[in-house]
């Protein structure tokens, strides 16, 4: 898909109908090696004009300032070409590009390092972008099946019931990294629990992962790193419809049976004739049985019901401001256990939490001067989730509502060529009441003649409800960064101040002092060396924190059954800090027909008070109560990718990650003993080969390698008499998983039809099924015991109809 950081295109721009009509014009087309280039960006630098070239890649502006411009066009997967203009009133100029193929990206723009649209030669960290033609080649229906194609990037499944997975990068829990939605952190404590599996790939432009830290920009929990989900922006006038077929465990023997899993997905975009005024819809519909994979009554993957719709526009205030709005909607069903015919409370296991999920931003983007850019914006996300996790039980029911909100203005002072400086002032608070709803008890009575137990259905009573959690946090912070530009690279350092709060309104009500308040200074500084046009070398510190969340919910099992895991702060907690440094080379060279990048990144990151959990089983909740470790952590390790297209039809990828996580001291009350991280391998990576064979047809192949790796085993079946031993003592076992391949295939062919494309494509995810066989079994599994592949062999067939995919 084209580049968002544009402010408007169509296939004929105008100006503002607010001035005079100037009638001076450009005019020209695109092409690369003589051939012509559809839906290239032809923008006015430091405007918010800018249009696309037609089918023919030819293009049309009429009616710009008189002046003196600079035009710039560009094409995802083609070198970004700028010329200069000198146009005068009445008259047109003819200005054509000649555009290079750019096989490794180099010119693709990314925002996410440095707040700032830029190209990634230019940014001084490194960043991974998946794009939707990547998205589409592993036929990822959410974000979660298609992130952990990047170098450093994992995504697991950690509940055997619910399906409640998350992200690491860098060896690094969920926690650690940053979740962001167009620049703006609205991932709230319950949309990060099942966020990257609620969120479909079609309401997604991009995705930017920055490894290393960054709350130097974006604030807490920007340890590990960040990941920005770019919503789609109205590019031109376009649609796309696709229905996938998949068939859950085809071929895999002593199941519950092949389970079916479809999902819906259309889109669209529209711009008036002037240019002024665009608006995206998408939308989106899932339904995927539950799956029993061991045939023991029990799903090992949750039923999903999921149903999205969304909407962005923008509108052109001027040749130089612009007004944009989104909003989207997510309404979600999951259930995982047994007895799925029956109410929730009569299941032996449920976990069913259904969320209904609201969106809504405003944003303003105004230029001044010559290229500074003012940036205001406002975000509102509402969760409101009703749930049950337990069995045979009425009092498992709950209610949650979390807000998250956030208000941003940054002002992105350009200085000619030399330099920028970003400053910026955040305001972003979340709120949180989880609470369990009353239930009838009924009174028991002795029957006087059989001297039987009998209930008593006149004597009842109605339980008060139970107060989970009721809290809520905000933070302010000030940022400013200074990036300083040379024909050998680049410096850029950054400073933010931020001051938090988190107060627990349940406690505060028995006028207990229950307020965490916390400062945090976190610097930043990032060099880039061209040691060659080829060649460049980066290196980067930054510092970090972690401030204790609102609610940290696992929502998976803490000892055995289905009982809800809730985390509270202890008195004298501190925020966790950490110091990071990472140094890279890359090396991109593009031939006559071929090209080869290579990618070398080593990372390590210090944990200084690190956060552990002390578990008290209480009234069949497990409560996590966070303390800090005296002494601290060490995650490091190294990244690799090698990108290489040995002929135009042909592009290879690979990407591996070797890293090591662990304490400083063995502590006995941490991972029972473990010094290193449990569930974080110590090799991981991914290959990726797309060829498109002949005139439409396309094969796609992937696979995700994961490691071995240490995992708890907190259920009761015990593998020998050492782990009975253990169980019996009231600890844990600690088990080493085997190594998983998935690979993964798809065949497309694709065709015009009249004015559109139309596509057929089907393939299997995880073809060998390489899928974990330990499962625990019965109501009284340990659901917490789960790793390896989110999905056993499973295949799809799919029709995708739309004018440009």
């Amino acid at each position: 898909m084209l580049s968002t950081t544009l402010w408007a295109r169509t296939t004929e721009t105008t100006t503002s109908t607010k001035k005079p009509q100037t009638d001076a014009n450009i005019f020209g087309h695109v092409t690369c090696n003589g051939k012509h280039l559809p839906y290239a960006v032809i923008r006015v630098v430091g405007t918010t004009i800018a249009t696309i070239t037609d089918a023919t890649g030819h293009y049309n502006i009429i009616n710009l300032p008189v002046g003196t411009h600079t035009v710039e066009a560009s094409m995802l997967g083609y070198t970004t070409k700028r010329k200069t203009v000198t146009i005068e009133e009445g008259k047109s100029a003819e200005l054509s590009f000649e555009l290079e193929e750019d096989y490794m990206q180099m010119d693709a723009v990314v925002v996410t390092g440095d707040k700032r649209a830029v190209t990634r030669r230019e940014t001084g960290s490194i960043i991974s972008s998946i794009t939707p033609k990547l998205l589409s080649s592993v036929s990822a229906s959410t974000v979660s099946e298609g992130i952990s194609f990047a170098p450093g990037v994992r995504m697991e499944n950690d509940c055997q019931n619910c399906g409640f997975n998350q992200v690491r990068l860098n060896g690094m829990p969920g926690q650690y990294s940053q979740i962001l939605i167009d620049g703006r952190p609205m991932f709230g404590s319950v949309m990060g629990v099942y966020g990257m599996e609620l969120i479909p790939s079609n309401m997604i432009e991009r995705i930017e992962i920055l490894r290393g830290g960054g709350s130097s920009l974006y604030g807490s929990s920007a340890v590990a790193g960040s990941i920005n989900l770019i919503l789609r922006d109205p590019a031109f006038n376009t649609f796309e419809i696709d229905y996938m077929q998949g068939f859950t465990g085809v071929g895999v023997k002593g199941t519950g049976g092949v389970k079916p899993d479809y999902n819906v997905n259309l889109s669209a975009s529209m711009l008036t004739p002037d240019s002024k005024t665009g608006l995206s819809l998408y939308g989106s519909f899932r339904q995927r049985t539950p799956f029993d994979y061991d045939n023991d009554g029990f799903s090992e993957l949750p039923l999903l019901r999921n149903t999205t719709i969304g909407a962005r526009t923008f509108y052109r205030v001027t040749q130089r401001g612009k007004l944009s709005a989104t909003y989207f909607h997510i309404s979600e069903k999951r259930r995982g256990g047994n007895r799925f015919d029956s109410p929730l409370h009569c299941a032996d296991v449920a976990e069913a939490p259904t969320h209904s999920i609201n969106n809504a931003s405003l944003q303003y983007q105004q230029y001044f001067r010559e290229n500074d850019l003012l940036s205001i914006n406002t975000s509102l996300l509402h969760v409101d989730r009703e749930s049950y996790y337990g069995g045979n039980s009425l009092r498992d029911y709950g209610r949650t509502k979390n807000i998250t909100y956030s208000a941003m203005a940054q002002y992105l002072t350009a200085f000619s060529d030399w330099g920028s400086l970003a400053t910026g002032i955040d305001y972003s608070g979340e709120y949180l009441r989880d609470a369990r709803p009353g239930y009838p008890t009924y009174g028991v009575q002795q029957n006087a003649t059989t001297h039987e137990w009998e209930v008593n259905y006149d004597d009842i009573t109605l339980t008060d409800e139970t107060l989970v959690a009721h809290q809520q946090t905000y933070a302010v912070g000030l940022y400013g960064q200074f990036t300083y530009k040379h024909p050998f690279g680049s410096v850029t350092a950054g400073l933010r101040f931020d001051h938090f709060q988190v107060r627990n309104l349940a406690e505060q009500a028995k006028d207990k002092t229950t307020t965490y308040i916390g400062n945090a200074p976190v610097p930043r500084v990032s060099i880039l060396f061209n040691l060659l046009p080829e060649l460049q070398l980066r290196a980067n510190y930054a510092m970090g924190y972690r401030a204790p969340q609102v609610y940290d919910e696992e929502l998976h099992v803490g000892v055995s059954g289905a009982k809800r895991v809730t985390t509270r702060n202890s008195e004298n907690l501190k925020h966790e800090t950490s110091h990071s440094a990472m140094l890279s080379l890359d090396y991109n060279k593009t031939f006559q027909s071929w090209a080869i990048g290579c990618l070398v990144e080593g990372f390590y990151t210090y944990l200084k008070d690190a956060f552990i959990n002390e578990t008290v089983l209480e009234n069949n909740f497990v409560y996590y109560t966070r303390h800090n470790i005296k002494s601290g952590a060490n995650v490091y390790g190294a990244n690799i990718e090698l990108n290489y297209v040995p002929i135009r039809p042909l592009a290879l990828k690979l990407g591996g990650t070797y890293q090591k996580s662990e304490y400083l001291e063995t502590n006995k009350d941490l991972n029972e003993g473990q010094k290193d991280f449990l569930r974080a391998p110590n090799a991981y990576g991914f290959f990726m080969a797309q060829w498109k064979i002949w005139q439409g047809l396309a094969l796609d192949a992937t696979l995700n390698v994961t490691g071995p790796m240490k995992i708890a085993y907190e259920g009761s079946a015990a593998r020998n008499s050492e782990e009975q031993d253990l169980i019996d003592n009231g600890k844990m076992p600690i088990r080493t998983t085997p190594t998983f391949f998935d690979a993964s295939f798809k065949l497309s062919y694709s065709f015009r039809l009249a004015s559109s494309e139309l596509q057929f494509y089907t393939g299997v995810k995880n073809a060998f099924n390489s899928f974990q066989r330990d499962f625990d079994q019965g109501p009284e599994r340990a659901s917490s015991y789960v790793y390896g592949p989110m999905l056993p062999r499973t295949m799809y067939v799919g029709i995708k109809l739309g004018n440009i995919f």
